[in-house]
């Protein structure tokens, strides 16, 4: 794993990255672009400022599922004057994986135009992951979460959050086995505030993360 950030560098990382999803957003013209097909909501960390590396997570609220939004939105990213774009489609009504819910998915790795040359590939930490769900509104959960989470928040649970996720972000479990709502939960439900006591926690729950 990286080495450990201390509290005040984990939150000026966390404004730093959140500065800069606003400008990719702003570079894909990705909300206004959505707005025309239904309701996008931004979700989960950076809706949470909770960020330890590039990645925007919506949930795209549309009335029926139908893949010519998945069209267009494809359609609008290629058609950027950018640098380069990677793309991942799946319907996960006929894929089925359970954890993801069910409807299509747009996966968008985003290489700025000033990333420098040695860092332009989708594994650098410099690339954005953008993660779009098109999904109907009785399948949003999102958004609900994440303004639960918001209102429970506060500073010191914030700083614990980002310590483990810190810790987390490049474990090779983490979005395989753990997730951000088990860090979320962690804290908020269980008081945990460090990587190691949220090893012991997951270990409990069955899942073991030592390497």
């Amino acid at each position: 794993m990286k080495n450990s950030l201390n509290d005040k560098k984990l939150l000026e990382q966390q404004e730093l990255l959140h500065k800069e999803g606003l400008q990719v957003l702003k570079e894909l013209s990705l909300l206004s672009e959505l707005s025309s097909y239904g309701k996008p909501f931004i979700v989960g960390s950076f809706d949470l400022q909770l960020l330890t590396r590039r990645d925007i997570d919506i949930e795209m609220v549309i009335d029926t599922l139908n893949k010519e939004y998945v069209q267009k939105l494809c359609s609008h990213l290629v058609g950027l004057n950018l640098g380069r774009i990677d793309l991942t489609v799946m319907d996960n009504t006929i894929t089925k994986d359970s954890e993801m819910p069910n409807g299509c998915y747009v996966g968008v790795k985003y290489i700025r135009n000033e990333t420098p040359k040695a860092e332009r590939n989708p594994r650098s930490p410099l690339t954005w992951q953008l993660d779009i769900h098109f999904i109907t509104e009785e399948l949003a959960r999102g958004k609900e979460k994440t303004e639960e989470v918001k209102r429970r928040l506060t500073p010191d649970k914030r700083l614990s959050m980002l310590r483990i996720k810190e810790k987390m972000t490049s474990h090779p479990q983490y979005h395989k086995t753990v997730f951000g709502i088990d860090i979320y939960d962690a804290v908020l439900d269980h008081d945990i505030t460090d990587i190691q006591e949220f090893k012991k926690y997951m270990k409990e729950k069955g899942i073991d993360l030592a390497e």
